[in-house]
């Protein structure tokens, strides 16, 4: 027994050894998506002013090109990358922002965070991808851990899940020599279809319109009613909001890691919530309670109900082409106004009910 807990000792150390030992970029480069970004990005980064971070929400619903040139003509000079990537959980979206931002641009002026704040979910059927293992080191996994476990709402079985579906890709990680041969073949394990939507999106400054997909799009089409109840009841909550209570310990500690990175670049945080029937209460209740500075919000269907709109949809919770381009130009004519007006004099505000409409009737579509 002794010999073989020896051998199991030396084989761990033997590994991390070479693992350290093995050169790494900051960001692998055989991941989907995030690779071909972070290495555009790397060769014309001091090109940007402006970083978008986030989910589908906004890979998807986010044109640059569109952003850039409303924003422009409202007077706001703004270059931006779209870094979002779909099905990023907020946790790794932190993490890829940090890595990113180690290296940012020279001019860089606006970051632009799109975070549900979640419980700190490690789906188990996604532990062994390239993409969640790459983030896995000590350090982040050991925040992730930390941050599901701490979490006061979440019940014990649920922290265990989490709990393992973090600890498995850190084990992944610190056994994984895959990392030498993509050094030396970065796109080896990347699809030519994969290499194909790269081509896609790089040509859109990381934007790509959503695809429809068929059983998506067919349970949307199906449920409809349901769609129109959720977003009903989402108006409702709308309209007697207050965000009183406290936030949590929890929550502050992951906002202020997001706020802490961005400003050391000497840019500012702006965060954003996609027109989503996520009631996103506790990004709310951060802003009301002065735990973040600035906030652009577009998940009210009573101001952006053009936005909900079941024609606007391509699913439940993603905007079809069409519509996309409309929140990124109500997205980019918002900030231009807070950009001249509020920005420049360092103070805080957030999109008024009353600003919004007023910026609506006055443009033409």
């Amino acid at each position: 027994m002794w010999l073989m807990t020896v051998a199991l000792i030396s084989f761990g150390v033997m590994i991390s050894l070479l693992q350290s030992g093995i050169p790494s970029s900051n960001i692998p480069a055989n991941l989907p998506i995030i690779s071909p970004k972070y290495a555009y990005y790397q060769t014309h980064k001091d090109e940007y002013n402006a970083l978008f971070f986030g989910s589908s929400r906004v890979y998807h619903q986010v044109d640059p090109q569109t952003f850039d040139a409303v924003a422009q003509a409202a007077g706001v000079a703004v270059h931006s990358f779209n870094f979002g990537v779909s099905g990023l959980k907020p946790l790794q979206s932190y993490v890829l922002m940090r890595d990113v931002l180690k290296d940012p641009p020279k001019q860089l002026k606006w970051v632009f965070i799109e975070d549900a704040i979640d419980r700190g979910t490690a789906p188990l059927d996604e532990v062994r991808t390239a993409r969640a293992i790459y983030w896995h080191s000590w350090e982040n996994t050991r925040f992730a851990i930390a941050f599901a476990l701490t979490h006061p709402y979440t019940p014990l079985k649920q922290k265990a899940a989490y709990t393992l579906g973090h600890f498995i890709p850190f084990i992944y990680h610190q056994l994984n020599l895959g990392r030498a041969i993509a050094r030396w073949q970065p796109t080896l394990h990347i699809s030519a279809e994969d290499q194909e939507i790269a081509i896609q999106f790089i040509q859109k400054e990381g934007y790509r319109p959503i695809d429809f997909d068929m059983p998506k799009a067919q349970y949307f089409a199906d449920n409809v009613a349901t769609y129109k109840q959720e977003v009903a009841q989402l108006a409702e909550k709308k309209r007697e909001e207050t965000y009183q209570d406290a936030l949590t310990d929890h929550a502050t500690t992951h906002l202020k890691r997001i706020v802490t990175t961005v400003k050391a670049t000497g840019a500012k945080p702006i965060f954003v919530v996609a027109p989503t029937t996520i009631y996103q209460e506790t990004i709310h209740r951060a802003y009301a309670q002065n735990k973040i500075e600035r906030l652009l919000t577009f998940n009210n269907p009573n101001l952006f109900p053009e936005l909900f709109a079941p024609s606007s949809r391509a699913d439940w919770d993603h905007l079809n082409p069409d519509a996309a381009q409309e929140f990124t130009r109500l997205l980019a004519e918002t900030f231009a106004v807070q950009a001249k007006s509020v920005y420049s004099h360092e103070k805080k505000q957030t999109i008024a009910a009353e600003t919004v409409p007023a910026l609506k009737r006055s443009n033409t579509r």
